[in-house]
């Protein structure tokens, strides 16, 4: 569902969707926060949102997503830091942040 004209906010029942492995919405004019409900898509393995108006920070919970191999947030508004719970993210080969507001320094466990 990229490259659209998808407005509005991503709603908090996205997390019923729990087989879902592929969440692709690039490209569109949604905005808001990321509901803390993604956690709960555990087969996910793909999830790209760049190029939206999304802000707030970035879950704290997205480490949760053990079987996320690639996330994509780059060019949205996310502010503050990298969450530490990322760290959990052993299978992530795809992390894409850039150009958002984000603070503070690259964490050290990026590079294991």
């Amino acid at each position: 569902m990229s490259f659209n004209s998808l407005h509005g906010t991503l709603p908090n029942t996205i997390g019923a969707l729990i087989s879902l492995e592929i969440l692709y919405l690039c490209v569109n004019y949604l905005r808001g926060t990321i509901p803390s409900d993604v956690t709960k898509l555990q087969s996910l393995w793909l999830f790209h949102v760049q190029y939206n108006a999304f802000t707030g920070t970035i879950p704290y919970r997205i480490g949760e997503l053990y079987n996320l191999t690639s996330l994509d947030l780059g060019s949205n508004n996310f502010t503050g830091s990298i969450p530490p719970s990322m760290s959990s993210l052993i299978q992530l080969k795809k992390l894409a942040v850039g150009t958002n507001q984000l603070l503070g320094s690259i964490p050290e466990w990026i590079g294991n």
